[in-house]
């Protein structure tokens, strides 16, 4: 197996995410690409929503994050 470049590494285990990605019933093969890119994109979407989470926390004067700061 080829080694990634550090650049090209995901976060999130990719045996992990292939088992999630098999869990939809219409899913048969799982290519390493779409692993990468759903991990990837995942990454982006956590780092979006705490950063958001965070800048409305931040605007009402709290340092804790509560549900209705992610929910907005």
């Amino acid at each position: 197996m080829e080694e990634q470049p550090a650049a090209m590494k995901a976060s999130f285990p990719q045996a992990r995410v292939k088992n999630i990605m098999r869990q939809d019933k219409e899913v048969h093969l799982v290519a390493t690409d779409a692993v990468y890119v759903v991990s990837v994109a995942t990454e982006l979407f956590l780092e979006i929503l705490g950063r958001e989470s965070f800048a409305f926390t931040n605007q009402e004067g709290r340092k804790t994050i509560s549900y209705k700061d992610v929910c907005i």
